[in-house]
């Protein structure tokens, strides 16, 4: 039995069968055997035939567009009269039998329309050309689906069945499902948080992979599916194209028909033969394809506006690229070369003499470096030679001079580190009374949990349960086996999890997070405080966690908030008392989306008899500036502000383009992107944490160098700096920050409430109320008086030609950082090191600007919702009592983690009063009398409705203004406009593109000196005596 009978026998039983509960396991896995038959179907012929003559056309011009219709729908005649294409037209069908190719040249794009022969029904079974038609419309940028309109009733369903039946989706998206094939485990479905299925469940997801003899893969969905969809994905070979319904002869109906068809969506009603509505069809043919243009400006000379690059949506530097340089050319490979050589031979000479530098480079910093040099680094170590097995190696011979100098000078006679505050505070609350009262929940912030593998594969075996973050294993691992560490440690940036044989996991018990390194303490002065009181392993916990993962993923893969409310519960039935949550840094942001997603699951109440109070201490609440330019360049105050020797060194070991792709395939660090918009972070015009005598504004949190004299500088306020990153990143990791986050700022009490139903919103205590959970508390722990980075000049990267070149292969990454995963695309800016202005205030260092904060957290982030925000009824409904107490950071001279005084961001877990404040966190008041009370400004739209009405105005002014940043072409004297005959309010000045610049009196007595030509809106600046 032939393909064709088989998909008949098919199509019958599915006819027959009576659709109902019953009978959908079988209806579905007669769909999937009818798509497998149809693939096979247009299967190229395998006794060796030559493909279709005619309809090998190739793809030119910025996009493609296919004209698809059955015979003699006016296909040609458009062809014909839109290009200047000869395409033969008749009256008869079958008059076109080849794929003939026209231009259509409109906006400054080439647009490639391709007349297809007529389809004819059955052309999915093969019949006619179908085979040939369907390869062709696979190619497709646009279909244009040619219609009678006299006969649109029988053809429309017609095609879009013949066109749905070989896996042309029109007008669709593809389903929001993963696929990952595995070599063991199973079958595991996962589904989105809060996702119900009702068009298909597990039951038929297993037998339909089943029934592709897939045994074993991990299946994501994110959205409600049908059976078809499932099976759409599964296939993988779906195009998914988007369509404008033409129907052409309208002089042949009714006035009415013609306006029923017309106002159907994505259709347009022509004449071919009157030419009626040509110019709207090309019109929505340019806005379907989504196309934009791309100008050019040599260093020297103005703008080019004759001949644009032509790009789509989407496209990345890449595609501008091959617009500028042609680089396709180049590698495609000429007639007369072998195929192996038509790779540009300067990219291997590059790359080959950048692996000979940094060779060289090592070679040279080669000398006889003794084993006493390096005692005074392995004494701060528990177990120096087990953590990093130095009798093994030639440390000396591996590691250049400069570096070895940097890590003895950073870690020699540090051992009183470990010394600071020991006991010291709980042994004085311990004599004062101080007893355990309530069980406590320790949850760390970003970075500070040790991190493990949990690979098995024979290739990755021997990093068994080793610490690859957190560890002085880690500092070996790094330097000596970069390439597996990052191979761990980077997440799938498509699906955010483990990337396919990997398993890195966080590690648990107390020791997870109380050192990040030997000798560095992070939460064991606050474990050995509690000790000192009476606490023990029975009444505390470290939820130690993944935080390189999403939130919503944290308890998809490792269900840590199911944990953590088991170990809550757990604490209530040993202690019959409530549980006090403390946090830090990042910790508090998971603190708060623990909390919400408590109360979606399993309500308020639940909160209300089991938490006594969250502590969050150095919160990162709102987020944090410098996780900006990290996600967009790799880049912080810390890897610029460096000796030029370190910079140096660390772009060799680990450039800002490799972490910059780390970063962003870490999720969980996005969620540290600043919230709230220029309402909390101010815009050009100044923002709320400026002091009086401000000559610059925190506002414009990023700003970039202008190029040149006569360019300005672009600014960027926090809602631009959102929208840059999401347009200068991979789409994968905008994905990811549309599925996982949200940055907004809501007013509107019942859309608050709305949001407390998002997982999405959980995250932005700006956008979701507390719980409703009127006997819990709030506190609000955190330093001040530390220099922080706030805002930042930033500069464009130099020239494609002028970067170094990567790996051929994969020319997104490093050889060292293939891992195997979709590769993140490199940042495009760099923070502007160069620009350094004291007579500024606050005054800019190495292209940093800072603000007030602790050190890593600005104040704004810290202290806004405790100060205020959480004192509104819409933030807070059930009045939950919120007290801060901030510390001042009064560092002790000798030594390096501050003393007992000190407020910066991590140090702090060490200090005398905030370890004194863990146990009497509302021992100093109620939140009152704080220092930050002109961050207050930043909400006094909220409480005015008057206030809220000047602002939406003054902001959307501001608004208009921004919309695309201004930069001036051109400086021209008054003088040089011409006076206007018919207009004598009005002054000309030719424009390079053939239009005008028109300049008013009134602008003039307005003191208004810059406008913008009336055809391509290049502005200009002019000049006159007053």
């Amino acid at each position: 039995m032939g393909v064709v009978e088989k998909i008949k026998e098919i199509e019958a039983e599915m006819a027959r069968t009576q659709k109902n509960k019953a009978t959908e396991y079988h209806i579905g896995l007669l769909r999937a055997k009818l798509a497998k038959l149809r693939m096979q179907l247009l299967e190229p012929d395998k006794k060796g035939g030559k493909p279709g003559e005619g309809f090998d056309v190739m793809k030119s011009g910025s996009a493609r567009v296919v004209l698809i219709g059955f015979p003699s729908v006016g296909k040609s005649t458009l062809l014909s009269t839109i290009t200047e294409t000869e395409s033969a037209t008749a009256s008869y069908e079958y008059t076109t039998l080849t794929a003939i190719p026209g231009v259509l040249e409109y906006e400054g794009a080439r647009i490639q329309l391709l007349d297809l022969p007529g389809i004819i029904e059955g052309a999915s079974q093969g019949r006619g050309r179908g085979r040939q038609v369907v390869s062709v419309a696979k190619t497709a940028d646009l279909v244009l689906m040619m219609l009678d309109a006299t006969k649109s009733a029988q053809q429309r369903p017609l095609l879009e069945k013949e066109l749905e039946d070989v896996g042309i989706r029109l007008n669709q998206t593809k389903p929001d499902v993963s696929l990952k094939k595995k070599s063991g485990g199973g079958i595991v479905v996962t589904k989105a948080m809060g996702l119900t299925l009702t068009k298909i469940d597990e039951k038929m997801i297993r037998s339909i992979l089943q029934g592709y003899k897939i045994h074993n893969c991990d299946v994501m969905i994110r959205e409600d599916i049908s059976v078809d969809q499932f099976i759409d994905v599964l296939l993988g070979n779906r195009k998914y194209v988007p369509c404008l319904y033409v129907y052409n002869k309208i002089d042949g109906i009714s006035m009415e028909e013609m306006d029923r068809l017309a106002n159907e969506p994505r259709s347009v009603v022509i004449s071919c033969n009157l030419n009626l509505n040509l110019d709207y069809l090309i019109e929505r043919i340019w806005e379907e394809l989504r196309l934009l243009r791309i100008y050019t400006k040599k260093r020297g000379e103005h703008p080019d506006l004759t001949d644009p690059i032509v790009v789509r949506h989407g496209a990345t530097i890449e595609h501008v690229c091959h617009g500028v340089w042609k680089i396709e050319q180049l590698m495609s490979p000429s007639s007369s070369a072998p195929a192996h050589k038509s790779r540009p031979m300067a990219r291997y000479i590059m790359l080959g003499v950048t692996v000979l530098v940094a060779v060289m480079a090592i070679m040279i910093s080669r000398n006889a470096w003794h084993m006493r040099h390096v005692r005074s680094l392995l004494d701060v170590f528990d177990d120096p030679l087990e953590a990093l097995q130095l009798t093994s190696i030639k440390y000396d011979s591996l590691i250049p001079k400069d570096l070895r100098q940097s890590l003895e000078d950073m870690l020699t006679k540090t051992s009183k580190w470990s010394e600071t505050l020991d006991f010291q505070v709980g042994w004085e609350l311990a004599r004062q009374g101080a007893k355990p009262e309530h069980p406590v929940v320790l949850i760390p912030g970003i970075v500070s949990t040790g991190l493990e593998s949990w690979t098995t594969t024979e290739e990755e075996s021997s990093y068994f349960r080793r610490r690859l973050w957190g560890s002085t294993s880690m500092l070996r691992s790094a330097l000596f086996d970069k390439e597996k560490w990052v191979k761990h440690l980077m997440l799938d940036p498509e699906t955010g999890l483990d990337p396919e044989g990997i398993r890195v996991r966080a590690a648990q018990g107390l020791d997870a997070a109380s050192y990040f390194a030997a000798g560095y303490w992070v939460w064991s002065k606050i474990i050995e405080n509690l000790a000192a009181v009476g606490y023990d392993i029975n009444q505390i916990h470290l939820a130690a966690y993944d935080w390189r993962l999403s939130m919503y993923n944290l308890e998809e893969r490792d269900h840590f908030f199911s944990r953590i409310m088991s170990q809550v519960e757990l604490n209530m039935r040993i202690s019959g008392k409530k549980t006090v949550l403390i946090s830090h840094s990042m910790g508090g942001t998971v603190a708060m989306y623990f909390l919400k997603w408590v109360e979606h699951h399993y309500g308020a109440a639940w909160i209300d008899r089991h938490v006594e109070a969250l502590v969050s201490i150095s919160g990162t609440l709102l987020g944090v500036p410098k996780a900006m330019p990290a996600l967009l360049t790799g880049e912080m105050r810390d890897t610029v502000q460096v000796p030029a020797m370190l910079a140096n060194l660390l772009e060799r070991f680990f450039s800002s383009r490799e972490r910059a792709q780390l970063f962003r395939s870490w999720a969980g660090s996005a969620s540290m992107l600043i919230k709230g918009g220029e309402v909390i972070w101010g815009n050009k015009d100044g923002a709320p944490d400026d002091m009086d005598n401000a000559t610059t504004t925190h506002g414009v949190l990023m700003e970039y160098t202008p190029r040149n004299d006569s360019a300005t500088s672009l600014k960027l306020d926090a809602e631009g700096v959102h929208a840059w990153l999401r347009e200068h990143a991979p789409p994968a990791f905008e994905h990811m920050l549309t599925t996982n986050y949200s940055y907004g700022f809501e007013r509107s009490e019942s859309q608050i409430r709305k949001n407390n139903k998002d997982h999405t919103k959980w995250a932005n205590p700006l956008e979701v109320a507390l719980p409703n959970a009127p006997h819990m508390k709030l506190y609000c722990l955190y330093g001040w008086n530390q220099p922080t980075e706030r805002s930042y000049w930033m500069h464009e990267l130099v020239p494609e030609e002028e970067q170094p070149h990567l790996d051929p292969e994969h020319p997104l990454l490093t050889r060292s950082h293939n891992n195997g995963t979709n590769p993140l695309s490199w940042s495009l800016s760099r923070i502007d090191a160069s620009v350094t202005r004291k007579d500024e205030y606050p005054a800019v260092q190495q292209g940093v600007r800072l603000g007030e904060g602790d050190g890593t957290v600005s104040l704004l982030s810290l202290g806004a919702m405790c100060v205020e925000g959480w004192k509104h009824k819409r933030y807070n409904p059930a009045g939950i009592p919120v007290i801060t107490r901030e510390m001042f950071h009064d560092p002790a001279a000798f030594d390096l983690r501050g003393g007992g005084l000190s407020g910066d961001h991590i140090d702090i877990l060490g200090s005398h009063e905030l370890n004194d404040a863990v146990h009497h966190p509302d021992k100093a008041g109620t939140g009152d009398a704080v220092r930050i009370q002109h961050i207050v400004r930043a909400y006094e739209a909220l409480r005015s409705s008057e206030a809220r009405q000047a602002y939406d105005q003054q902001r959307q002014q501001q608004d208009a203004r921004r919309m695309r940043p201004t930069r001036i072409a051109d400086t021209i004297d008054l003088d040089a406009f011409e006076a206007n005959d018919a207009t004598p309010t009005h002054f000309t000045y030719p424009c390079r593109c053939g239009q005008l610049y028109i300049l008013t009196l009134a602008q003039v007595a307005q003191g208004q000196h810059e406008i913008a030509c009336t055809g391509c809106s290049e502005t200009v600046r002019v000049v006159w005596d007053d």
